[in-house]
């Protein structure tokens, strides 16, 4: 209504100065008039600029975790003592007991560091492992058994931790920035965080299909067969964006070729079609594509470009969802069964009535069986419950 009345004052200005308009001139405000009121009025299934009109936007049910936060690294699913819980990088870390029926509020762990950011949560040999930093102080830290709470002492503060997660029961951190350029991979041997020998690549995600261990960083891919031993790795990438430029050595499958801008992988271990490793593995980018293997990496197929910045992956139910950015979650309905990795789609049921949600930019997605979350930079941490119609989830806000 604001573009109706400001045109009307604007024609009536012209009219009071300039006397009876043209009839051309009257076309021209009349069509601007329509405009606005199409604009002020309309509605469309896609959330990308045009919104929803206010009869169709509901109030999302709401949650303990601030609504404001930021999801600053990745969230995990753990059996401490006898509850399953959630934890969830939010700036501070968080945790609540897996049961949604239970409307047990999410708690906040008192951070060792003072103003420390949690970037990564991870479970290896049944306790809990945080990486935090503050800039100029960095850690490793372990929760007590009971899951709640911080043990004293820190175990790794060299550098700050980037990543950290598990992969075939070995806890992995991705250590150094970019200010300083001393990325390493390291692993943890038991009592300590050793390198591991891949050096000089900022890695952004991990992943173990059964058979391999699967390293991304953004241009490069590692695939090593043997588990990690102090410096056993050579850093020598199975893909290299750089490499495939100049053609030597050749990309190890055609479908790899010029792909880059990585940013996450993710292994279907619960493919109904697959009875034994290796599992399925997933690639996304930020420049908008999608890859696929099968066999370890010995063939792959690729997406057409999404023309979207995918910066997570994951499932939830039989579906492979991705954290799309600005264009917030995607669906791949058919990668599971068809190897359909073309086929994008907004998720149905309330997503589209939730303009906090529509409007934020998801940058990370974890998948728990039928339940999604999506984490995003500015309106924290939001569920979606696939298990009664995987085609009409039920999202509300964490």
């Amino acid at each position: 209504m604001r573009t109706v009345r400001n045109g009307t004052r604007i024609q009536k200005l012209w009219i009071k100065s300039r006397g009876t308009p043209s009839p051309v001139i009257l076309r021209i405000s009349i069509l601007l008039l329509l405009a606005g009121i199409l604009w002020t009025t309309g509605c469309s299934k896609d959330t990308e600029g045009i919104f929803y009109s206010l009869e169709q936007e509901e109030k999302a049910v709401d949650n303990t975790l601030p609504n404001d936060v930021r999801i600053t690294g990745n969230m995990i699913k753990v059996n401490v003592g006898s509850k399953d819980l959630y934890y969830v990088c939010a700036g501070s870390l968080f945790y609540r007991t897996t049961n949604l029926a239970d409307n047990e509020p999410w708690t906040k762990i008192k951070s060792p560091i003072s103003f420390g950011i949690v970037s990564g949560v991870a479970e290896a040999g049944g306790r809990v492992y945080v990486s935090l930093s503050n800039g100029s102080e960095h850690g490793l830290f372990r929760l007590d058994t009971s899951g709640t709470a911080y043990e004293t002492g820190n175990l790794y503060s060299d550098k700050q931790i980037t990543r950290l997660f598990t992969l075939n029961n070995t806890l992995f951190a991705s250590v150094g920035t970019i200010l300083n350029d001393t990325f390493e991979l390291m692993f943890w041997n038991g009592s300590s965080l050793v390198s591991t020998g891949v050096s000089g690549y900022k890695i952004v995600a991990g992943a173990w299909d059964g058979v391999n261990y699967w390293f991304a960083s953004p241009s490069d891919l590692f695939r090593f067969t043997t588990a990690p031993s102090s410096n056993g790795w050579a850093p020598i990438p199975y893909y290299s964006f750089l490499d495939s430029q100049s053609g030597t050595p050749p990309a190890p499958h055609e479908a790899l070729n010029n792909k880059t801008y990585f940013t996450d992988l993710y292994v279907d271990d619960t493919d109904p079609s697959v009875s034994s490793p290796p599992y399925p593995l997933y690639l996304c980018s930020s420049d908008g594509y999608v890859l696929k293997t099968k066999d370890g990496g010995g063939s792959w197929k690729s997406s057409v470009d999404h023309n979207r910045s995918f910066q997570s992956i994951s499932k939830v139910g039989n579906m492979i969802v991705l954290g799309a950015g600005g264009s917030v979650v995607r669906e791949l309905p058919k990668a599971v069964n068809d190897d359909d990795l073309d086929t994008l789609q907004t998720p149905g049921g309330n997503f589209l009535r939730l303009p906090d949600l529509y409007g934020s930019n998801v940058i990370r997605v974890f998948g728990f069986g039928n339940i999604l979350y999506a984490g995003t930079t500015a309106n924290g941490l939001w569920r979606g419950d696939y298990s009664t119609d995987p085609n009409s989830p039920v999202w509300s806000q964490e």
